[in-house]
């Protein structure tokens, strides 16, 4: 009996204290205790997504807007949810910016992510979905993997996403892709301009103008360059940092070099969308070169990045460029 009560100490000391929970419609992650993330494939949603993403206290760094009307949050792009992975244009289908906001009538040339399967791995989650066509066509198959690890204050997750073509594919060169993240209003840059904001009762304002009082965050990246200029630039790797509640967050996503036409352009705009996009060369180029990604009937494509969530400190360049190096090496 003592040499159990040993053991179990030990692990909850030492171990890494994840907990998967299946549940409907949504796989809960837990650490320590505290709610981390969850995969969910809402019908409303018309794609899988991870929501909320929080950091290893539990502090939430992405956007709750449609989910939750937090008041202060913008209310546009109802199709940016959590951290989430589509296209622009998959043999002409629309699977990025398909939601609610977009009538029945409209629909033709959108697409929805069907969720079919999730299985709980230790600290992972295996998920599969298939890429469907408005007229019911199904383009591909996706089976994507969420690895769940912590180092200190950091949260880290490995994702792998596969694609494969249930016909032959095309993916037309599209600034709106690939995996997307939208980040809580406090983590946005400090823009001017008018939105649409979530009202104290719940409502969604008018255009008004953007109240930048409580908005602190910037990027930076591989390539030494910071703020709205890291848009459409190849790097190994982007960083967000910023402050909610007086505390410092950092989110970075790390390309892989086995990904396509490494290092990756970045779809990284001041207003909360933090996304990794290989292929949007034409428009990243202003039209000086092009990828359009073609796929035949049973291949596929495979896209691997690194997301990682700190909070109390900003993670510097070289703590970045470590987990570049241990990231590229261990998978």
């Amino acid at each position: 009996m003592r040499v159990l009560i040993l053991l179990l100490i030990s692990v909850s000391a030492f171990g890494q204290k994840f907990r998967i929970v299946q549940e409907e419609k949504q796989i809960k992650v837990f650490y320590d205790g505290k709610h981390i993330t969850s995969y969910i494939h809402d019908d409303s949603l018309f794609k899988t997504a991870y929501y909320p993403i929080a950091t290893l206290s539990g502090t939430h760094v992405t956007r709750e807007y449609p989910y939750v009307k937090k008041p202060g949050e913008r209310a546009d792009h109802p199709h940016h949810v959590g951290l989430f992975f589509a296209h622009e244009s998959v043999n002409g289908h629309d699977f990025w910016n398909m939601s609610t906001a977009i009538a029945p009538s409209k629909r033709v040339n959108y697409g929805t992510e069907i969720h079919e399967t999730a299985t709980i791995k230790k600290n992972s989650i295996i998920s599969t979905a298939l890429w469907r066509a408005n007229d019911h066509e199904d383009l591909l198959r996706e089976k994507t993997t969420m690895n769940f690890s912590a180092s200190k204050n950091d949260l880290i997750i490995d994702r792998v996403t596969e694609l494969k073509a249930l016909t032959g594919i095309t993916f037309t060169d599209k600034k709106d892709a690939l995996m997307g993240l939208r980040v809580a209003r406090e983590l946005e840059l400090p823009v001017e301009g008018k939105d649409q904001f979530v009202l104290k009762d719940g409502s969604i304002s008018e255009l008004i103008e953007n109240d930048r009082s409580k908005v602190t965050g910037d990027y930076k990246n591989s390539e030494s360059i910071i703020g709205v200029e890291v848009w459409g630039k190849k790097a190994n790797w982007v960083c967000l940092d910023g402050k909610i509640d007086g505390k410092d967050i950092s989110i970075a996503i790390i390309d892989h070099p086995r990904n396509i036409d490494y290092p990756s352009y970045w779809h990284a705009r001041p207003y909360g969308l933090f996304a990794v996009n290989p292929l949007g060369k034409e428009v990243f180029t202003e039209g000086k070169a092009k990828l359009d990604l073609t796929l035949k009937k049973g291949e596929s494509a495979v896209f691997r990045y690194r997301i990682i969530i700190r909070e109390g400190s900003k993670l510097t360049s070289a703590e970045l460029n470590q987990y570049l190096r241990t990231f590229s090496e261990n998978n």
